[in-house]
């Protein structure tokens, strides 16, 4: 079985009324990662030494899943939320920050190609950042949202290419229309 080591440590300010920040840190070590081998192509050698590859037959090709490569994330959560009042409502602003960063620490080579190590560490983008303005008014709510990613590859998919970072906004109005029923209403990435 795959085996993993997790640390984190965490602590929360509240350096004035309404304003809270928390900034968590974190490490998630994964050994003997499983993953899919390199094909094989099966030989009459491999079908007399094992029979059940027979119904692959001499020619065809096997895979199996293995355990393959190590991994290694660090990062950090860096959270921050402050209410006020604003006309005759309340709005919550949140911002958070994001920073995470894997590794391939050791790898068997027919378990995982280069290509797969850069998309471990470079498909999700190391940096995210999200501003949050949440208005409350009586029955009224109004969500304005953005969202920041930084750049990622994907080697596997299209090889060679860096895409770049990406800001969207989203937004969101609901009204309580009783006690127990909210109706909302929104869009995400409303300007693409």
């Amino acid at each position: 079985p795959e085996e993993s080591t997790n640390l984190s440590a965490g602590i929360v300010f509240t350096p004035m009324d309404s304003l809270i920040i928390s900034l968590d840190a974190y490490r998630i070590e994964v050994d003997d990662r499983i993953g899919i081998s390199q094909q094989f192509t099966v030989t009459q050698e491999d079908i007399d030494a094992l029979p059940d590859l027979a119904i692959v037959g001499p020619g065809g090709t096997v895979q199996y899943f293995t355990n393959g490569f190590d991994t290694k994330t660090e990062g950090v959560d860096l959270v921050g939320t402050y209410e006020f009042g604003v006309g005759p409502g309340r709005l919550l602003a949140t911002l958070a920050y994001n920073y995470n960063k894997s590794t391939v620490p050791s790898f068997d080579p027919l378990v995982i190609t280069p290509a797969r190590i850069v998309d471990i560490v470079h498909y999700a983008p190391n940096d995210r950042v999200n501003l949050s303005l949440d208005y409350e008014w009586d029955r009224i709510g109004v969500l304005l949202r953005g969202n920041y990613y930084g750049s990622f590859r994907n080697e596997q998919d299209y090889p060679g290419q860096l895409f770049s970072s990406k800001t969207t906004v989203d937004t969101e109005f609901s009204y309580q229309v009783t006690d127990q029923i909210i109706a909302s209403i929104g869009g995400r990435n409303i300007f693409d």
